[in-house]
């Protein structure tokens, strides 16, 4: 009786350095979820504040508030504008010209080579907008999983108002 009750006193001595095992274990891994969690939804946030302002200025595009030589700038303040929490306003970019059937109507590449172009076209053209922020990561998770920064980008094509 008395080397049985030894013998889980024992056992019990030798349990307790268990738990701070286990939560040396566990621990990294739960703060990689949380991190990774509180990421994603600034993204989505990020992401459905671009979708917004995607949206409002190609309606200011299609009505012809973009027209004329200041385009350009007319498109970046109002990009500004709308997603001033969730981006740099270094790190903003906005194209748009017009569609042309047949024709390559990609954008140039986003790097050092890029220039910036604006021309939204008259009545009833069909005009390709694209419109983009580059956001670094918020926890500094992002970049143990070999990523530096998140593109935010919403190409739309609309018909201005005849």
């Amino acid at each position: 009786m008395a080397s049985t009750r030894r013998r889980i006193r024992d056992l019990w001595r030798h349990q307790r350095g268990v738990t701070a095992l286990e939560y040396a274990l566990v621990a990294p891994l739960f703060f990689l979820v949380l991190f990774m969690g509180i990421e994603v939804i600034f993204m989505l946030l990020a992401d459905s504040t671009l979708d917004t302002a995607a949206s409002r200025i190609t309606r200011m595009g299609k009505i012809g508030q973009f027209q004329g030589q200041d385009c350009h700038n007319k498109v970046m303040d109002q990009l500004r504008n709308e997603l001033s929490i969730w981006a740099d306003t270094t790190n903003l970019h906005a194209d748009a010209k017009i569609y042309k059937p047949g024709e390559n109507n990609s954008f140039q590449a986003l790097d050092q080579n890029y220039t910036p172009v604006c021309d939204t076209g008259d009545r009833g053209d069909m005009v390709i907008f694209r419109l983009g922020f580059d956001k670094p990561g918020l926890t500094g998770v992002i970049h143990y999983l070999g990523l530096d920064v998140f593109r935010f980008e919403r190409i739309v094509v609309i018909q201005n108002e005849p």
